[in-house]
């Protein structure tokens, strides 16, 4: 299945599996505006017809047509006619949806994941004329247009190219779709991005248009990006430490910094536009810089040594191979060092505080489940603290989330629930004396942030949950 954004009528297209169906079908009638009881009648009608037209397959006789006819409470005709290839008016319009819905193949994968990274870049996702939605406005780069408008022809999204020097992606239901996924709140669209390779050009995409390159007044050179905005700060931490690049980043002012000629290079190779790779190339003959490229294994063995023999770092440093002359040199060189594998731990610690990104776009594409189901799942992953990524754990959560209006429900009781038996561990643990009040504490206010309710609501939870505890603990003495 691939994300062609057209109708193809008269093609055999074969039938998806149910699931895959209903989830595009779905997100169709959402975007288009209906509530949620015509959404579940559609979705209901959908299943019927679709089981119908699946129970009929290998039926050559009117008898078995008539036992199919009344077991599913339908028309023997229906039957036969659907034996003979006919497919229900319904299933083929959900077909037809699901080209214009559906998850692109691994191999179409990588450019629409480039897509979404040129989108999620742009500063005003929507432009209007005279009051009229124009869709996806994007300005300048001009070097990058052969290769937007190519993937635009590829998945068959519409756009138009002015005379101005921008390319407008029109507004229809296919920019809809892309801007449920990129929208401002949601990050980066995890949905998409689950290969190694997606996430290389989601990033590859938004680096072509974003970040400021130059040398700093130390003599290293830089890319800088500035005032990210909250979800897409931390998101893009993350996608450059699967590149194996470990950038500095500032929490409070969401500000991301990549220095260092060795990793410059690795985002040099990354990129497609060609200027960008100039001024990268330029800054690198601007910068003094000239660092050892050591793996973070070999930093922490530098570290380890340091720690044990101090002053003779010097010896460790030309076993592996750095020559250094002076004292001086040796001091700089392992404070580079230092620096790399900070910003290493730094990054790492990132990651375990959110193995949701895995989680999100494993149901989304695995399980098959909604946008918004997936996220759900993907938040009481989060919460739990889990640090392991155990696919069959997922889809047995993912059973417990219908896929109609009464997700937002089941995800705030799940949410509640695994904040309270997080509290209770806490308690738990207090009570016995494995760690202290304080330390408790300490716990309560990142995991209000990571289930998005107030630290007030959360501390409430921990007290109350710990005079239960206590309680029970008293009276069972």
């Amino acid at each position: 299945m691939s994300l062609a954004l057209v109708d193809v009528e008269g093609v055999d297209l074969g039938i998806p599996s149910l699931d895959d169906l209903i989830r595009s079908h779905k997100v169709h009638l959402e975007l288009s505006g209906k509530d949620g009881e015509i959404v579940s009648d559609e979705l209901e009608r959908l299943k019927r017809a679709y089981r119908i037209n699946e129970s009929s397959h290998g039926v050559d006789s009117e008898e078995d047509a008539k036992a199919i006819a009344r077991e599913l409470r339908c028309r023997d005709r229906e039957v036969l006619h659907y034996a003979n290839g006919g497919i229900p008016r319904i299933v083929r319009k959900a077909i037809r949806i699901h080209k214009k819905y559906g998850i692109p193949e691994r191999e179409e994968s990588y450019y629409f994941a480039y897509l979404l990274g040129i989108i999620t870049s742009l500063r005003h996702r929507k432009g209007t004329d005279k009051g009229k939605a124009r869709g996806f406005i994007i300005e300048g780069d001009r070097e990058l247009f052969p290769k937007i408008t190519a993937i635009c022809d590829r998945f068959s999204i519409k756009y138009t190219q002015e005379d101005n020097g921008r390319i407008v992606i029109e507004h229809s239901r296919a920019s809809k779709y892309i801007s449920e996924v990129t929208k401002v709140g949601n990050g980066v669209p995890w949905e998409h991005l689950v290969t190694s390779e997606e996430r290389l050009a989601f990033l590859s995409a938004y680096l072509d248009r974003k970040g400021a390159i130059g040398v700093d007044q130390r003599g290293r050179c830089y890319l800088d990006l500035r005032r990210l905005r909250n979800d897409l700060f931390e998101d893009l931490v993350l996608l450059f430490a699967e590149q194996g690049i470990f950038p500095t980043f500032n929490t409070n002012l969401r500000d991301i910094s990549v220095k260092y000629k060795q990793q410059l290079s690795h985002i040099s190779n990354m990129l497609s536009s060609p200027s960008r790779k100039e001024k990268i190339k330029e800054a690198f003959g601007n910068c003094d810089e000239n660092y050892p490229t050591l793996s973070i294994d070999e930093c922490r063995e530098v570290i380890e040594f340091k720690k044990i023999h101090r002053k003779r770092t010097r010896e460790k440093l030309r076993e592996l191979g750095i020559e250094v002359s002076k004292g001086s040199e040796s001091r700089v060189v392992t404070s580079y060092i230092i620096s790399t594998y900070k910003r290493y731990l730094a990054v790492e610690d990132l990651r375990e505080q959110r193995p949701d990104i895995d989680v999100i776009g494993y149901c989304y594409r695995e399980i098959r489940v909604s946008s918004k189901a997936a996220r759900a799942l993907a938040s009481v992953y989060r919460i739990d603290k889990i640090r392991r990524f155990d696919p069959n754990e997922i889809k047995e959560w993912a059973q417990v989330y219908d896929e109609d209006s009464s997700v937002e429900i089941n995800l705030e009781k799940s949410i509640l629930q695994t904040v309270e038996t997080g509290c209770r561990k806490l308690a738990n643990a207090v009570i016995q004396g494995n760690i202290s009040a304080a330390e408790a504490r300490e716990s309560i206010e990142p995991l209000a942030k990571a289930s998005g309710l107030k630290i007030r609501q959360v501390d409430d939870l921990y007290w109350s949950t710990y005079r239960e505890e206590l309680h029970e603990q008293r009276g069972e003495e």
